[in-house]
């Protein structure tokens, strides 16, 4: 069984190709999840009770300093785009755009998404940068089922929302407002046997 401490959005939007992938080559895998926020499973990685450590990290950024002992990969890239639903959809612009006073859902400064808006000029993206904020929280999951219900214009990951911007439950936005270009990091104990071994599986 293999440990793995990944971000709850990373979890709902990639690991279950990257799982079905790692078992169609080794059926005999297991494997045990432990969702958290970035600085919780890199917490839980250097205590040792993960063997491997996967979250989004902005493009660009550097990874960070774990030592000799952990191996780097990345699981392909993603986006953040801001998104509406439900009856928001109406008041989307022939622009993209949508009201400036909008209400908004956006992601503590503190939290890891709210970082990585931090310094760039990405309406309704976090407090500093929305008119009209509603809710406030790091947990994507829930961040979408609220956009769904039209309660608010949020940024979500592409890989996450891709469903349902397909089939019209969600408007894109980011023609209008840009997106934020992302990595699905992922580090692991090359100690590790099986956790190395994943990591030359998944590493594109």
């Amino acid at each position: 069984t293999t440990t793995i401490a990944a971000q709850h959005s990373s979890i709902y939007s990639t690991f279950p190709d990257m799982a079905q992938r790692a078992l169609k080559e080794h059926p005999s895998l297991k494997f045990r999840v432990r969702a958290g926020n970035q600085r919780d499973c890199v917490s839980t990685f250097l205590r040792g009770d993960a063997s491997m450590l996967m979250f989004y990290e902005a493009e660009g950024a550097a990874p960070l300093p774990f030592g000799d002992t952990v191996k780097r990969g990345t699981w392909g890239a993603d986006r953040l785009v801001p998104v509406v639903g439900g009856s928001m959809r109406y008041c989307v612009a022939g622009d993209g755009s949508i009201p400036d006073d909008s209400p908004a859902i956006v992601y503590p400064e503190e939290s890891h998404f709210g970082a990585m808006f931090s310094g760039a000029d990405k309406q309704f993206a976090t407090r500093t940068q929305t008119v009209n904020t509603v809710f406030e929280t790091a947990f994507s999951n829930g961040i979408k089922e609220l956009v769904l219900k039209g309660l608010g214009v949020a940024w979500l990951p592409v890989s996450m929302t891709y469903q349902e911007i397909e089939d019209g439950r969600l408007v894109n936005l980011g023609n209008h407002y840009g997106s934020m270009s992302l990595n699905i990091a992922l580090y692991a104990d090359i100690q590790d046997s099986t956790a190395n071994m994943l990591l030359d599986l998944w590493n594109t």
